[in-house]
């Protein structure tokens, strides 16, 4: 099954990269691409792998590591990444990156 990014996904993913880029050294940019790599390709192999986030079941919460998750959806063709999420943000910006990407889970399903 093929893993598509969601133009949020690819924004939120690159947010993540600068904000390392500026606070941590380059082994730690670098070891967070690897981290993602392994964990797109794990999901390519089995779409199961994280835990519901939600009770209706529209998104599944992965993890990078302690600092950073994603969330996706998936049906029978394709794996889509909505976001990725560092905790250390605000609550709020969650709240409204869950409900854009309801939306494009409804006009995309």
């Amino acid at each position: 099954m093929r893993v598509f990014w969601s133009q949020l996904a690819e924004d939120t993913y690159f947010d993540n990269l600068e904000y390392l880029f500026e606070n941590w050294s380059q082994t730690v940019v670098l070891d967070f691409i690897k981290e993602v790599e392994e964990t797109m390709n794990l999901l390519e192999d089995n779409p199961d792998i994280f835990r519901w986030w939600d009770s209706k079941k529209h998104f599944k919460v992965g993890y990078i590591n302690k600092h950073i998750s994603f969330y996706y959806s998936f049906n029978k063709q394709v794996i889509q990444v909505h976001f990725f999420w560092s905790k250390h943000k605000d609550p709020e910006q969650l709240k409204k990156y869950i409900g854009d990407s309801k939306k494009e889970i409804r006009r995309n399903p």
